[in-house]
């Protein structure tokens, strides 16, 4: 069936090669929706703006009111928005779209509950990149201001949605909706086929992917492997894939965390290849054994891409106990869930599942169950694209705040 205007939805969200987990998470539901659905998600081609200054503000209302004048929103049915940490652009685009063209329909995906991006007003830095004045922006989000900003973006959305429950819950608190729905991560890629790793004994592969900072407990994580490589020499190879960001500060981290491996007991069964190419994800994750997020504790509930791919490809994990992964992950089931921040406890789940292959073996097999039910490509699709059809036919109605 060809696309029309009445199928078509402008998508605003970051795409590759924009790196970060929800510019992959966009890039592949806009695929699987147009692969399964009769929808197309259409990503304007536009020069994102860091959000940082009252010129960014103004260029922003600009770019709204020129869709307005050359027709683009009657190119569409609906406009759709991923947003995030740091987001500035698609918030403040949500913003002037509502108080522009308060006719066009919107739905929001809210990547990093509760919140949903910071600092609100960061036009205020008044276009500094300054650490100082950035934490200054931040000192807003705590008035009733800021909350009363994001509340209006959202409560004049037609949906809002958390890919967890646990995050709809804490936003519905927070800035008084009455609902959020939950649509969960979808698998960025079809799942592969189960790989056998039953022959496998010495030199297991434990794997970290994803974004390198403080909160994601990457040094735990190395005095962990420490550990178990000094209790089992020979049996583990650890490879930390990912890396910084662009920012000043991201980079320093990471020279951080490379300067410790190299100075640790574990610098020879240690591989650093950095981010990895698009065709390099699955044979990574397959040639690996045990799949670890040793998250330090979050008082957000973000969805995790990287615990989906693993889940997805089969592998057991191990990850700490907060409430994202509670939502994915139930000890002795498809996993092991540990108390962040303790590398002796993580050190002792890696060992339990090294010494013991049936485990592995039932885990894993349980994450990939889990992944099929929770994570279809088509079946995430057809619920975003039933939140659409709904829309059209008036069942959809602006989130009533309580």
């Amino acid at each position: 069936m060809s696309v029309t205007a009445k199928h078509r939805v402008l998508y605003l969200a970051p795409r590759p090669p924009v790196r970060s987990g929800i510019a992959d998470y966009a890039d592949s539901l806009a695929a699987a929706i147009e692969q399964f659905t009769r929808w197309e998600l259409v990503t304007p081609d536009i020069a994102r703006v860091k959000g940082n200054s009252i010129r960014d503000w103004i260029a922003v209302r600009r770019r709204v009111q020129s869709w307005i004048d050359d027709g683009t929103f009657d190119r569409v049915a609906l406009v759709h928005a991923e947003v995030g940490f740091q987001q500035h652009d698609e918030l403040y685009t949500l913003y002037w779209l509502h108080k522009l063209a308060p006719h066009v329909p919107y739905i929001i995906t809210v990547h990093d509950p509760p919140l949903v991006t910071v600092p609100v007003f960061y036009y205020y830095c008044l276009g500094s990149n300054a650490t100082r004045i950035r934490h200054l922006a931040r000192l807003l989000d705590y008035t009733p201001m800021a909350r009363s900003r994001v509340a209006e973006i959202l409560s004049c959305a037609s949906s809002v949605v958390s890919l967890t429950g646990r995050g709809g819950e804490m936003m519905k608190a927070r800035y008084g909706l009455s609902r959020v729905l939950h649509i969960p991560h979808l698998m960025l890629t079809e799942p592969p086929d189960d790989i056998d790793r039953s022959s496998r004994d010495d030199a297991l592969t434990i794997l970290f992917m994803g974004f390198w900072s403080p909160a994601k407990g990457i040094e735990t994580l190395i005095r962990a492997v420490e550990i178990v490589h000094s209790r089992y020499p020979g049996r583990i190879r650890f490879l930390l894939t990912g890396g910084a960001n662009s920012q000043a500060a991201s980079k320093k981290y990471e020279y951080r965390v490379c300067d410790i491996v190299l100075r640790s007991s574990i610098s020879s069964i240690t591989e650093l290849p950095g981010y990895l190419a698009d065709d390099q994800f699955q044979p990574t994750l397959d040639s690996a054994d045990i799949f670890v997020l040793p998250y330090l504790d979050s008082h957000g509930a973000s969805a995790s891409g990287p615990i989906v791919r693993a889940l997805a490809s089969g592998l057991p994990i191990v990850a700490s106990d907060i409430c994202a992964f509670r939502e994915e992950i139930e000890t002795g089931v498809n996993g092991l869930l540990i108390g962040p921040g303790d590398p002796k406890a993580l050190a002792s789940a890696i060992e339990m599942l090294i010494v013991d292959k049936p485990l592995r073996q039932r885990l894993g097999s349980a994450a990939r169950t889990r992944a099929t039910a929770q994570h279809d490509r088509k079946a995430v699709a057809n619920s975003y694209t039933e939140l659409y059809e709904g829309l059209l036919s008036g069942d959809g109605d602006r989130l009533p705040r309580t």
